[in-house]
Formats: structure tokens, sequence, C-alpha cells
């Protein structure tokens, strides 16, 4: 029976590996080819976005000369209305501004002078065109540019007026340099037939034969051809050169066009590489995914297969229960990485004067917070399935709760051009008592949800409360859609786990499945109620009353949204320039996230990538802070803590000691607090949060705000600190950054 096992249990783990690697060059597979279709969509946005900004440069350029042509059309009605030789010689010498590189003149129609020299019609071949009343702009090689046009008598011509600048002074004067934004832009001006009248300041031998390169040679005839029919153009080019983006624009009313190039890399490489990270990373759950999941099939497959396996069976019954505190393990390596994403894209949104970049590093955010809301959803269905999930019950105001459910769900309805309606009874209780955190993230899941799955429309959410006692109501939230609705036999079924219906339909819904099965046990958990009412193709509506205690009389009243999210520049809260603190931790990437969060307060920042090295500076360096990460090798944080709580030639002995770490867990918070930790600070970090716990713990006559000192904020009981940073930790994504950047 022995001999049966061992060949059933190597015949399904030959399989099982046969199967997993099937799976793992499909999810390679998909990831390179994701990763081209994110590069060709990427380089296809940033080519509208760069001919839209051409256009509007072109403005700029073809104001200048439309400004030329208005001084001459001025000097034009004078001497219409005054054509004496005193005036006309006045008002050339205007025009002429003193620069002996600059011709001014008077010609006939025959092109014989009046004032001035002859310009050659053979030279200037539009000229004509102003003895026909045309304003007229022309350039000849040597000659320099030329601005003319008629001057009337009785709305005939009798003469053209002109003004010609040198070509030694077309760089100062019409160069394009003070445009460029970026070092990197190159933008001339050129004649239609490839004559160049205005280079930049560095063009030379190398940028000639970058325009004759037969691959930019044939990028630039593909934007003519679509100059044709719009008035800017840009194409991405990869050339022998390099990776670039060229562009061009017609100037209207002159033979010219503004032409120019930039490197791929000054645009999109960083973009790209971001892009690429989330990818990665999202890739990498999908496969832990699929290996625990295989795990249970496998597990449940050999207990079922005969007898001889029950005992199998009881294996895959125990792995089942176990699953909730693997997933939870998991998030440490999972949270890591996606720390130095979302600490180097704040970097981004704080750094950047790009409006461009600047939007391209918010919508990372957002998918970076997608990603750890999925994360957060897998690890509260842990929590809820092996009983830890516990609810913080704390004094709180309805309104701070709604202005943060609107402050995230409201741009992304606008994103998908949904109106957003928001309607509160006035009379509603204000000051309650209860798990604001989770209230706020069942309602968050609901509105989520009717944005998810609408496409037209609008979502609506009504406030209201019932009393029920004289200090308790029922907290009523109620979420209307026009989305597509569910079928009466798919309601009863909603809230199951890992249920999602339409499967072809929503395929393009990101999702777990575990956002309504975790907001029903937390329902239920508060003793609250959900009904749910839905018409097939029309819409749904979501109710759900939670009960609360009234802790004040204030009521709600009337509400104002100020929920913008726009972009603010990023001032640190204070500067401590005296300050010295030590961070800890075994990922060089962490420690160089913490390091940029915080430089702008100017503290003096030492790192150490493990407990033994932590151990050895502060024998050596006094610091008034530390945080150390809680799970590293050799000497965890735990370990390094008692160990230089106990050393004698510890010289940083009296300085606080903060966890930082991606342990997000049930219980780890009170667990290395009750161990001797000062505070705890989860990852990914939120700099608003590190900044307030660098004000709350160091000395105050170290911190300055604008020059002064600022007043010591009032350290409160540990408890306290325990429920105040609940709400950065496993719930991040639901609930951090109520504020002008998305997420912390």
């Amino acid at each position: 029976m022995n001999e049966r096992i061992f060949t059933l249990n190597e015949k399904y783990i030959k399989k099982i590996i046969w199967q997993f690697a099937m799976l793992l060059a499909v999810l390679i597979a998909a990831g390179l080819l994701m990763g081209s279709e994110v590069n060709n969509l990427l380089n296809a946005t940033l080519e509208k976005m760069m001919a839209k900004q051409l256009a509007d440069l072109s403005i700029v350029a073809e104001e200048r000369f439309k400004k030329e042509l208005e001084d001459l059309r001025l000097v034009a009605k004078y001497l219409e209305m005054d054509s004496g030789a005193v005036s006309e010689e006045k008002f050339l010498q205007i025009l002429k501004s003193g620069k002996d590189d600059v011709s001014v003149g008077l010609l006939r129609l025959d092109g014989t002078p009046i004032r001035g020299k002859v310009l050659s019609k053979w030279d200037f071949q539009r000229l004509p065109a102003a003895y026909r009343g045309n304003d007229v702009i022309d350039y000849c090689n040597g000659k320099g540019l030329l601005f003319a046009v008629p001057v009337l008598h009785g709305g005939n011509v009798k003469a053209v007026i002109y003004r010609l600048y040198d070509d030694s002074l077309l760089n100062e004067l019409f160069g394009l340099s003070e445009y460029n934004y970026n070092t990197e832009v190159c933008l001339l001006i050129q004649e239609r037939n490839g004559r160049i009248i205005i280079p930049y300041k560095n063009y030379g031998e190398e940028e000639r034969k970058f325009f004759q390169n037969e691959t930019i040679q044939q990028s630039f005839t593909v934007i003519r051809q679509k100059l044709e029919r719009n008035k800017s153009a840009s194409v991405y080019c990869d050339s022998s050169m390099g990776r670039f983006f060229l562009f061009a624009t017609d100037l209207p009313q002159t033979n010219c066009t503004m032409i120019g190039y930039i490197e791929w890399a000054v645009v999109a490489g960083d973009i790209f590489r971001i892009y690429k990270l989330v990818l990665s990373v999202g890739t990498l759950m999908l496969i832990i995914l699929a290996l625990v999941s295989a795990y249970l099939f496998v597990m449940k497959t050999k207990a079922e297969e005969s007898d001889a396996l029950r005992e199998a069976k009881k294996v895959a019954e125990s792995a089942n229960n176990a699953k909730s505190d693997f997933l939870a393990n998991m998030s440490h390596e999972i949270r890591t990485p996606i720390n130095t994403i979302v600490g180097m894209n704040e970097m981004i949104l704080r750094e950047s004067k790009n409006p461009n970049v600047i939007g391209y590093a918010q919508n990372s955010a957002a998918a970076s917070e997608t990603l750890l809301g999925l994360i957060n959803d897998i690890l509260d269905f842990s929590k809820i399935e092996s009983g830890k999930m516990e609810l913080h019950e704390e004094n709180y105001a309805l309104k701070d709760v709604i202005k943060s459910l609107i402050s995230m769900m409201k741009p992304r309805a606008d994103k998908k051009s949904l109106k957003f309606d928001l309607k509160i009874n006035p009379t509603t209780e204000n000051q309650l008592f209860g798990d604001s955190i989770r209230i706020r993230q069942i309602v968050l899941n609901f509105l989520s949800n009717a944005v998810k799955y609408t496409k037209t429309g609008g979502v609506e959410l009504f406030v209201e409360s019932e009393k029920i006692a004289a200090d308790k109501i029922n907290l009523k939230f109620t979420v209307k859609d026009t989305g597509i609705g569910i079928r009466s036999a798919d309601i009863s079924r909603i809230f199951n786990d890992f249920e999602r219906f339409d499967a072809q339909k929503n395929k393009n819904i990101e999702g777990t499945g575990l956002g309504l099965a975790i907001t029903y046990k937390l329902v239920k958990m508060m003793n609250g109620k959900i009904d749910v009412q839905s018409v097939y193709g029309a819409g749904s509506t979501f109710t759900v009353k939670i009960p609360q205690k009234i802790i004040g009389d204030e009521l709600i009243g009337a509400f104002n949204d100020n929920s913008g999210r726009e972009h603010e520049e990023y001032a640190p809260s204070f500067i401590a320039p005296d300050a010295e603190i030590l961070i800890v931790d075994d990922n060089e990437m962490n420690l160089l996230v913490a390091k940029n969060l915080l430089k702008a307060t100017q503290i003096k920042i030492d790192t150490a990538l493990n407990g033994m090295i932590c151990l050895e500076k502060i024998a050596a360096r006094r610091y008034d802070l530390i945080f150390l990460d809680q799970m590293m090798p050799g000497l965890d944080g735990i370990e390094t803590l008692k160990t230089a709580r106990a050393m004698t030639e510890n010289l940083s002995k009296d300085a606080p000691i903060i966890a930082l770490t991606a342990n997000a867990i049930s219980g780890v918070r009170e667990k290395l607090i009750g161990e001797g930790f000062d505070d705890y600070l989860a990852k990914p970090i939120n700099a608003k949060l590190m900044e307030q716990m660098l004000v709350k713990y160091l000395p105050s006559e170290k911190l300055l705000k604008s020059g002064k000192k600022i007043p010591k904020q009032k350290k409160i009981p540990k408890r306290k600190a325990i429920l105040s940073t609940w709400k950065w930790g496993l719930s991040t994504a639901r609930v951090c950054r109520i504020s002008t950047r998305k997420f912390c």
C-alpha cells in the first residue's frame, strides 16, 4: 500500500511540475507581450502629447512673425495718411531700431527703391506678392529674413515697405533656444524645401549628420505626410543613432516649418521602467497564487483518490487552514518591492516640474494603489478566515469619513465621465464611536464596484441615520448606480468567496472577487445588515446599515465637498539639520527610499544593512532616533532591539526605536510594541506619517519650521499610538493619503 501511495505521489508531483512549467512559460510570454504593448502604447500616447505641445509652441513662433508684420502695417498706415519725405525717413528709422544689421526701405511697384536698397525678386521670390497687396515673409540664404507689407492709397498699392534681418541676427532674435524647456530638446526652423533658416545654438556637423541619417529622413517623410492632414505631428524613431521622438509643425503665412527632436529616454525611459516594475510584481503575485491553488488542488485530489489516501485529505484540509498564514507571510515579500515603487514614485511627484511626468507618476501611483488593494483584500480575507480580524473602535467624525470616500472615488468617476452625486441628510449625527476604518472600507467597496461596472450614467451615495436608542443609531449608506446590474439568480451568490459573474463580459474588470465577501463579513462582525436591489442591464442599489454609538450632539449639517486632488508641490512639515537618525534595513532599495523621503527635512541620516552593523554604529555614535526593520537575516529586529537595550556602551540608549516592517499580519504591531519598540511604521512607507513620527519623537530643540522652533507634539500612550497607526497598516490602499497625492 505504501508503495502505491509513493507511486501516486510521484505521478502527481510530475504532473503538477509540468503544469506549473507550462503556466510559468505562459506568464513569461504574456509579460513580454504586455511589456511590448505598454511600450507601443506609451510611444503612441507621447506622440500625440508632443504633437499637441508643438502646436502650442508654433503659436509662439507665429506670434513673433506676426509682430514683425504688425510693426510694418502700422508704419504703412501712417505713410498712407502722410507720405512726406520727412515722415518716411522718421518711420524707417524707427523700424531700423538703430541696428546696423537690419535694413529697412520703401520700394516702388517696379522694384526701384524710394528709400533703402534694391531687393531682387530672384533673391526673394515671394516679394512680388507684396506688390499685389499681400503681406510677405521670405528668406534668402546669405541675404537674410524679409518681412514686407504693401502701402495703400485709395485702396490701391502705391509702394511696399520692408524690414530685412541679416543672417547673423536670426538666431539671436528668432531662435528657439528660449523655448527649449529641456536641454535635450532641439528645435529649428527651416524652409519647406528643407533649407535651414534658424538653427538651434549648438547646431553643427554632428547635427547635420543626424538629419542626413536615412532612418531619420524616412521618419520626417512620415511626418510630412501627417502634416497634410494635421497642424503638427510627431513620430517615434528607432535609428542607428538612437531612439528619438521627431516632430514638426507648419508655420502659417510663411514658407517655413518648425522641426525638432528629443531622445526617447528623456521623455519615456523612467516611466517605462516603472510600468515594467509594476507588471513584474503583478506577475510574481499571480505565480504565488497559482502555486497555492495548485498545492490545494493536489491535496484535495489525493484525498479523494482512494481509501488509502484519506490521510492526505486531512493534510489538504490542514493546508486549507494554513493558506491564510501562508498568504500573510508572503505579504512581507510582496510589500518590499511595492515599497520601492511607491517611494520612488513619491520622489517623482515631489521633484518633477514637468506636468506630463507628474501625470504619468500619478497614473503609476493609481496602478500601485490598485495592486496594494488586491494584496490587502487577500490579507483581510485570510485574517477573517482564521478568526484574527479585529475591530478597532474609537471616536470619529462622520464628515471625515465621507470626505475621504469622495476624494478617492470622485476622480475615478470623473475619469470615466460618470456623474457622481452625494446626498446627505443634514440631521445625521456627526460625532460617533466605532471602527471608522472598516466603515470606510465597506462603503468604498460598494462605490468602487459601482464605478467599475458602470459605463454611462452615474453613481449616487446617500448618507442618513435611523435612531434605534437614545445614544445609538443605524448609520445607513446607500450606493446606487446605472451600471450593468446583476441577474436575479446571481444576487444570492454575490457575497461568496472568489465569486465573479459574467466573466466574459467583465473580463477587463480588475479585482480578486473577494471585495464583497470581505464586506459582507465585516458588516456581520459589526452587527449590521446589507440589502441588494438590482435590475440586470439597468443598475444596482446596495444599502448597508451599521449600528454606531453617538458621542456628541453635533449634526453633519450642510456638507462641503472640498475633495480636489490636484497636484501640489511637496514641502516638508519641518526641518532638522542638527538631528541625526539611523535607519536599519537589510534591503538597500528600502534604505534609498527612506533617505529620499526624508532628504527635504535636512536630517543627517545614517544607515545599516543588518543588526550587527547597527550595534556597532550605536556603540560609536549617538543618534536621536532609530528606525529598525523587524525581519532581517541573522539578528532580526527584536533581537537587535533587546541587545541594544542591554548594551552598556550604547551611546543611543535613550533614543526612541521605531519598528519599520512590511510584516502586515494581524497582531504584529501589538507584539512589537510589547517587545519594547516605541512605535510602529508599516511598509509601504507613508511619508506624511513618517514625518509626524519624527516631530513626535525628535528633541524639540532640533525641530525648525521656517527658521523657528516648532512646539513639541504631546506624546500619546502606546495603546493610543497603536490605534492611531492602524489606519496606515493593513488597509493602506483603502485609506491612505486623503490629501493631494494618491497614496502613501
